[in-house]
């Protein structure tokens, strides 16, 4: 009352922190959300420690203790943390989004002998490649490894890839979907889907494209070109069932990546990225290029037709949406900004009636608040990144690329199943 009446927020949480003894759960959550949102940390962490304790739901008790623990982690209360810590791993000995906050509580602790105990959890016996990737998994998120581990990585190197080597087999789309595929891309995946069969209808075409990026000097890549990127691109494609791209050069961009929406999509090469050599098999030496595979994975799944939408520059995929909303929603929005009413417009103009009314019916049972870009778009930086690992094998840089381990939870979780090791083994043939 005191926030939505005054515009106290102080007040408010006064006033909830007062009623929350009685152990009410709205009472919890109205206070978890005021805290939350002053970014509190130890008095956070015992709201949501409170709240846990009601919940019947294990996945909704396990987000809300690996909150505590970021939130003690955050206050500088240590020792609750570690305490926390070993609650967690009792009540969820093999979850890796909890493998990860206890390792990383007791690394903060100057616990290392226990991080890399908890760490260890993450690993599945198996194959001297499975073992492999568990250490590495275990070294990623910070634990040390023992000599031993150390000299078993030493026997056991990882296996090389010519440049233009093609992957041993292609993820289908099974493998996709339980690998790749993200829990927040729907509901507004199934409507960029149907607004996709008209890419060529609502996106530029790749000249207009690179023109309007400021990249109209940009050279198309040619089957002879000798980059790494250009010989590694067409076999990563492959390999994650990924669409028709055109691929470019451009000295006008550093050492990245460039994924233009078009149709067909553009991918751009930066200048630092074309002058890296392909390697082949007859060089005798093949030279660890995970990073660079990795990038790739990230733009060919980034470049699937749903996903492409999200490339949009300058706030383009919210407009998008909101165009949508507003020209085929059961309700368009009365006092819509102009630019959404002009997108609406040319959406009207450039899809077929069919396509219309089917986008008409999708988004009449779908809540408004549950299609959000931003949403969308995290999940597909996330798919991004599986994408970006499953054809790079190598966690450990997946994850530092993906902003370290506390910033890529999605990618422990993906590398500490079987199946990711299984998809391993079938991309490497190894």
């Amino acid at each position: 009352m005191a926030r939505d009446v005054l515009g106290d927020a102080a007040r408010a949480e006064r006033c909830w922190q007062q009623v929350a003894d009685a152990g009410d759960a709205h009472v919890l959550d109205k206070l978890l959300a005021l805290q939350r949102r002053r970014g509190a940390t130890v008095e956070r962490a015992d709201t949501c420690e409170r709240r846990a304790r009601l919940c019947a739901d294990d996945d909704a008790r396990r987000a809300l203790l690996i909150e505590a623990g970021a939130a003690l982690l955050a206050g500088d209360a240590i020792p609750r943390a570690v305490a926390l810590a070993d609650e967690m791993i009792a009540a969820f000995p093999r979850d890796p989004d909890v493998i990860l906050c206890a390792t990383t509580i007791a690394l903060v602790a100057g616990d290392g002998r226990r991080a890399a105990t908890w760490a260890r959890r993450l690993m599945h016996p198996g194959r001297a490649e499975d073992a492999r990737a568990g250490l590495e998994l275990v070294a990623a998120i910070g634990a040390p490894l023992s000599l031993d581990d150390e000299r078993f990585l030493a026997a056991h190197p990882p296996r090389r890839m010519a440049s233009d080597e093609a992957y041993a087999a292609a993820l289908d789309d099974g493998d996709r979907r339980e690998l790749i595929d993200d829990a927040a891309d729907r509901p507004l995946r199934d409507v960029l889907a149907l607004l996709a069969e008209a890419l060529p209808l609502v996106c530029p075409t790749p000249t207009a494209a690179l023109a309007a990026a400021g990249l109209g000097d940009a050279v198309r890549v040619t089957a002879t070109n000798e980059t790494a990127a250009a010989a590694m691109y067409p076999q990563i494609a492959r390999a994650l069932g990924g669409p028709p791209t055109l691929l470019y050069t451009s000295a006008a961009i550093d050492d990245e990546l460039t994924l233009l929406c078009a149709s067909p999509p553009v991918v751009v090469i930066g200048r630092g990225l074309a002058s890296m050599r392909a390697s082949t098999r007859a060089d005798g030496r093949l030279a660890s290029d995970a990073p660079l595979r990795f990038q790739l994975g990230r733009v060919v799944e980034r470049s699937r037709p749903h996903r492409l939408f999200a490339a949009l520059p300058d706030g383009g995929l919210a407009r998008l949406v909101a165009g949508l909303q507003h020209g085929f929603g059961p309700s368009p929005v009365a006092d819509a900004a102009p630019e959404v009413v002009a997108e609406a417009q040319r959406l009207r103009t450039r899809l077929s009636v069919a396509l219309r009314q089917r986008l008409a019916e999708r988004l009449a049972v779908i809540p408004p608040a549950r299609l959000d870009p931003h949403t969308y778009a995290a999940a597909c930086e996330r798919a991004a990144d599986r994408a970006g690992l499953l054809v790079c094998g190598d966690v450990g840089v997946a994850i530092e690329l993906a902003g370290g381990a506390r910033h890529a939870s999605h990618l422990v979780r993906l590398a500490a199943s079987r199946r990711y090791l299984a998809a391993r083994q079938k991309l490497r043939g190894a």
